[in-house]
C-alpha cells in the first residue's frame, strides 16, 4: 500500500504511516470531504497540458524556423512547472488552515 500522505511504500494492514505518522483512514475520509484527490488531479492536468502545449509551440516555432522562439518554449517549461507546484503547496497549506480552523 502507499501512503496517500508522503506516498511512501507501507504495509497493506497499516493504520498509520511509519514514515509520516498519518492515520491513513482519517487522512483518506478528509481527503474525499475536502476533494484533496480531485485538486491533485487537477494540478497533474494542467502540468502534462502544460508541457504538451510548450512542445507543441516548440515543434511549430522549428517548422517555421523560428529558432529562438522554440527554445524560448521548451525552456519556459521548467518555470511554469515550477509555479504550478508552487501554487499546489499554497493550496495544500490554505486546505489545511481551513481544516484546523473548521475544528
Amino acid at each position: 500500500m502507499i501512503c496517500p500522505n508522503c506516498k511512501k511504500v507501507i504495509p497493506n494492514d497499516s493504520e498509520r504511516c511509519p514514515e509520516c505518522l498519518v492515520n491513513i483512514e482519517a487522512f483518506n475520509r478528509e481527503a474525499k470531504l475536502y476533494g484533496t484527490e480531485k485538486r491533485s488531479k487537477f494540478i497533474g492536468t494542467v502540468i502534462t497540458l502544460t508541457i504538451i502545449f510548450s512542445l507543441i509551440l516548440a515543434v511549430i516555432c522549428l517548422i517555421a524556423k523560428s529558432y529562438l522562439v522554440a527554445i524560448a518554449a521548451i525552456l519556459a517549461i521548467g518555470p511554469e512547472i515550477f509555479i504550478l507546484k508552487i501554487a499546489e503547496t499554497i493550496i495544500d497549506l490554505l486546505q489545511e488552515i481551513s481544516q484546523k480552523m473548521d475544528r
